[in-house]
């Protein structure tokens, strides 16, 4: 059983290039499609002739191929433009800032075949040391837009949302064998490829992703396309990978702008309307405040985790005796479920 990997670049091709050595370990992915949405590769098509000093790896290359669409269209349709290519019963999506060690993707498949799911993901740290754990995928849901808003203005709603939100973390992190999860990180995603494109009116255009999400929100829009048929998305604990903290990309104008126009934070503001309306269209109110709650974990943002590609910036190591960082200038008071033991 052969997979198929989509990762989508948008200004992150040294991360790329990284991660495409880790899935040349892997022999059951056949297919490696990079959507370029940035120009960084400047070409389009396979990349039997690409030139590495290694002879062993250069003739790995024959399985990527670069898709040049000349501008950026979006993660979403990204992915939809290289689904349209795949003929494998899987599809791997990848984000660039991910590495995969030997046999993770084994496991993946494996976990999501035993238990037969459509959707499966892994479990990730946020550095290859697995020093920081992340969270299970929040989604997305009218539910938590409440509990979102109404716990920044209520204290016991707050203390509600943090109780509920340690149970759910300790579950994540100490299930043995596959469990169910209402929502899947796009991150790393294994997509049953036949279910995907069949779940929608269109069939033959192969979509995976619904093109009215432009960016963000696409991957809880999929979580949800699962709980609705009734084959509920899976988490395989025993395949780990690292999903790099705080890689976002920085091309040449700024950072933050993701398209001609559109802020970032304006994007996750659109995309959330599109899911609003998709799944909620018959709501009668609007949460105009969706606060960023982050239970207890506020401090992270002080993380300056180091670029894996930038070996001038200093890395920031965890002491696990002393549960201090050994490089910033201040304390980094984790919260005992984000450690790793």
């Amino acid at each position: 059983m052969s997979i198929a990997a989509i990762i989508v670049n948008y200004y992150t091709s040294a991360l790329v290039n990284n991660l495409i050595l880790d899935l040349f370990a892997s022999s059951i992915i056949t297919q490696i499609f990079i959507v370029d949405n940035s120009g960084d590769y400047s070409f389009d098509g396979p990349c039997s002739d690409f030139l590495v000093a290694d002879q062993d790896i250069e003739r790995e290359y024959h399985r990527v191929h670069v898709l040049s669409p000349g501008k950026n269209i979006g993660f979403g349709a990204g992915v939809n433009l290289a689904a349209n290519l795949v003929d494998t019963e899987w599809i791997l999506l990848l984000n660039p800032d991910m590495r995969v060690p030997l046999g993770a993707v084994e496991k993946l498949l494996s976990g999501a075949k035993s238990s037969g799911a459509v959707l499966a993901g892994p479990r990730f740290y946020w550095d290859d040391g697995k020093r920081f754990r992340l969270p299970p995928g929040l989604g997305a849901s009218s539910w938590m837009d409440y509990a979102l808003m109404s716990q920044s203005m209520c204290e016991l709603d707050a203390q509600h949302l943090g109780f509920y939100w340690q149970i759910r973390h300790e579950r994540f992190w100490s299930s043995a064998k596959p469990f169910a999860e209402p929502f899947l990180s796009g991150a790393c995603m294994l997509i049953n490829r036949n279910w995907a494109v069949t779940r929608h009116d269109d069939p033959e255009k192969k979509w995976i992703f619904d093109p009215a999400f432009f960016m963000y929100y696409e991957d809880a829009d999929l979580s949800v396309s699962a709980l609705k048929s009734g084959t509920l998305p899976v988490c395989i604990p025993d395949s780990e990978m690292i999903h790099y903290y705080n890689q976002s990309p920085a091309p040449n104008c700024n950072k933050n702008s993701l398209e001609p126009g559109m802020e970032k934070l304006s994007m996750i503001e659109n995309s959330h309307g599109a899911f609003k309306k998709k799944h909620y269209p018959s709501m009668l109110f609007d949460l105009k405040s969706r606060g960023r709650y982050e239970p207890e974990c506020s401090d992270l943002q002080e993380i300056d985790h180091y670029h894996p590609f930038e070996p001038d910036i200093i890395i920031c190591e965890f002491d696990k005796k002393t549960e201090q960082s050994l490089y910033s200038p201040e304390n980094i008071d984790v919260p005992f479920f984000l450690k790793s033991e």
